[in-house]
């Protein structure tokens, strides 16, 4: 689903992204990350966010990755990963990912396309980076980009633009895949398959780059392609990259490097002239007349690296030629192709003729190293001027207000199945039905409180600790997991409503108990799985319940009646940084239908009230968040979709052998109504009874 949405502006609390300084006799540093190679669609339908990942990474979302600064991040390509061209569904689940970002905005992401990102020629030249990588802010609806908030404007086209922080001038240039054979992937009647890895780029394009090295002699040049130039860095020989590293589909003898040089675009007449190594004849060129190189930098990537320290053709991810420094930066993927998910981080410091390029693994596999950077690859190379660093990045909010908000899980080619996303699935334990403690006629609380508190026997699987939470207390103590005082009632036994102790409203509750409850604690590896509640019938569905979090990672589920790999019912969810829906299966519409609302407010270790409701007869799906109105959506069926008869799950999804999608945090009064409540209607109405809670409001 997708909805124009208002972003919220940055809390005054965050960290100011910006050139960093350590200290006052520091000078500031601005901070480079170099990436490539993300192939989101073959990573998430493995189950990974290649992109997501490495970007709550940055900003210290995971645990056991340390955080890491950026002022902006150039990435080099192959966002898509298929051998047929991308579409619209990889560009939105690019967007997904990039909406994790919670320090930083989507306009300090420059981005230029990889082989894989190319179209069919008669589908427009660069029309898919174009709408969803954007680097000129055409399509902001799409690609989030809004070039009036650059924090360096960009100048150019599509296929080679510039621009300049500080006195470093970047150069960003463009892979031509989309032409004709053998060049590139050719007409769409034509249907061919590959990822024709050769590199190319158009005559007026590297004319275009040489008279910008020409003219900006006093500056830094950087320069990103997706390709190496040829005997550069890893495998970039003649013939070193098949079959390795790459396929041969357009020619196997340059796939590692930058190899076709496009004379006429025109697919009437086009004409190219492959292994032209316009560019190496330039910079040896300058080398030799002038002694020192035409530019700082060339960053690519596109060959997957095995690890960082590869060496393949007696060549490395850094090396130095014609005076000119070389870093391969590929790749973020694990899935497409097979590497080390690594990326660059490269610092520059006011006042310094050199900068530092560090290697940052991004998973703990190469040689049991941990998530963070691999010192032995760290490199310091001379600059031909003195760093002078731009002034400092102000925070924006991480979205323009008129940029759509995707939500929806990737759908695979193949396959109408929701991908799972996040971390790796945990297993299911057996557990017992609970649906007993609930009224299927009226609806009303799960009660599950009750139940754990009575399951001395620990017969639920994978359940959450209980914790005692009062309005003094909003974090909760744990219960100990000692028998109860007096006799519990056995697993699947309805315990009166009001009369376990500790229950706000308890009948039998003492005057300090009253404001004393206790809640749910998940820690991202609990689920309580009430069971088989069918909803076949439900012209109307509400869902609710009191959340109480400070994690702000994606894909947090509250309440689910859904499989991650099968059709679905609905869901009450946080799906990523600051964005809450609620969404149901319109089977008449064939679609996910989701009310969605971004707010960072709600992760604040606060009690917070999230209501889902599905309205047939006012054709509408809503969420109600603290007792107010806060996103809908259209409804079109007459009834819910129960077909896949899936269990009702608080904390996680519905899988019956493994689960994903965990919350982290604490839930408590989860209740589930077969019809569409009015707020005064949701239960809890006021602190008493949820502690630390909002009241909410009447209507």
């Amino acid at each position: 689903m997708t909805n124009t949405h208002k972003w919220l502006p940055v809390l005054a609390c965050s960290v100011l992204i910006s050139c960093y300084a350590s200290a006052a006799e520091s000078p500031r540093e601005f901070h480079v990350w170099a990436t490539s190679c993300a192939h989101v669609p073959a990573d998430i339908r493995r189950g990974r966010e290649s992109l997501a990942k490495v970007i709550r990474q940055s900003e210290g979302l995971v645990n056991g990755a340390p955080a890491f600064g950026w002022d902006i991040m150039l990435d080099a390509g192959d966002l898509s990963a298929h051998q047929t061209p991308p579409g619209d569904k990889d560009g939105m689940e690019l967007i997904r990912q990039y909406q994790v970002m919670t320090k930083h905005r989507r306009e300090q992401i420059y981005n230029v396309p990889g082989n894989h990102d190319a179209p069919y020629y008669d589908h427009g030249p660069g029309s898919w980076i174009r709408k969803w990588g954007d680097p000129l802010g055409e399509n902001t609806e799409f690609s989030g980009v809004d070039r009036t908030r650059r924090p360096f404007a960009v100048e150019g086209t599509w296929e080679r633009y510039k621009f300049q922080a500080g006195n470093i001038l970047f150069l960003m240039l463009a892979d031509r895949n989309d032409a004709p054979e053998p060049v590139g992937r050719g007409h769409s009647s034509q249907g061919k398959s590959g990822g024709y890895p050769a590199g190319a780029v158009t005559r007026d394009t590297f004319n275009w780059w040489k008279k910008q090295v020409l003219d900006n002699q006093d500056k830094i040049i950087v320069t990103m392609h997706h390709h190496a130039l040829r005997d550069t860095t890893v495998a970039s020989g003649k013939g070193e990259g098949n079959p390795r590293y790459h396929g041969s589909s357009g020619g196997a003898e340059g796939s590692s490097y930058l190899y076709y040089l496009i004379e006429n675009d025109d697919p009437k007449d086009f004409k190219y002239t492959a292994d032209a190594h316009v560019f190496e004849d330039f910079l040896d060129e300058f080398h030799k007349e002038h002694g020192r190189g035409a530019i700082d930098l060339w960053i690519g990537g596109h060959t997957h690296v095995k690890s960082p320290d590869d060496n393949w053709g007696g060549k490395t991810i850094s090396e130095r030629r014609w005076g000119v420094g070389f870093l391969q930066v590929a790749a973020l993927t694990k899935h497409h192709g097979g590497s080390t998910p690594l990326s660059r981080l490269l610092k520059f410091a006011d006042g310094r003729a050199e900068f530092k390029a560090d290697v940052y693994l991004h998973e703990p596999w190469f040689k049991d190293n941990p998530v963070g950077v691999y010192k032995p690859a760290s490199i310091t190379w001379s600059l031909r001027h003195k760093f002078i660093a731009p002034p400092p990045i102000q925070a924006m909010a991480p979205f323009p207000k008129s940029a759509r908000v995707f939500t929806e899980p990737y759908v695979g080619p193949k396959s109408n199945r929701k991908a799972p996303v996040g971390a790796a699935l945990i297993k299911a334990a057996p557990s017992p039905d609970l649906t007993s403690r609930w009224d299927a006629t009226n609806g009303g609380k799960l009660n599950l409180e009750a139940a754990l508190l009575a399951d001395t026997s620990h017969a639920i699987g994978n359940k959450p600790r209980l914790v005692t939470v009062n309005s003094k207390d909003a974090l909760g103590l744990i219960v100990p997991e000692t028998p109860s005082p007096r006799p519990s009632p056995p697993v699947g036994e309805r315990v009166p409503e009001g009369r376990v102790r500790g229950i706000p409203g308890s009948r039998n509750a003492t005057a300090s108990e009253s404001n004393q409850g206790l809640a749910m604690k998940f820690d991202g590896q609990q689920r309580v799985r009430i069971g088989r509640i069918d909803m076949e019938d439900w012209t109307d569905l509400t869902v609710s319940a009191w959340i109480n979090t400070t994690n702000n990672s994606p894909n947090m589920r509250i309440v689910s009646k859904d499989d991650l790999g099968e059709p679905g019912n609905f869901v009450l969810l946080h799906t990523g940084p600051g964005v809450w829906l609620m969404r149901a299966w319109d089977d008449r519409a064939k679609k996910w239908q989701a009310a969605t609302w971004r707010s960072n407010g709600l992760s604040n270790g606060r009690w917070h009230h999230l209501a889902g409701v599905v309205d047939s007869r006012a054709g509408k799906i809503r969420l109600f968040v603290n007792g107010e109105l806060k996103a809908e959506a259209p409804w079109t069926a007459d009834t819910l979709d129960d077909s896949d008869k899936t269990d009702l799950v608080v904390g996680a999804d519905s899988g019956k052998k493994s689960f994903g999608h965990t919350f982290t945090g604490m839930i408590r009064d989860v209740q589930v109504y077969p019809r569409a409540l009015k707020v005064n209607q949701f239960g809890a109405t006021d602190e008493s009874s949820t502690p630390a809670g909002p009241k909410l409001k009447k209507q």
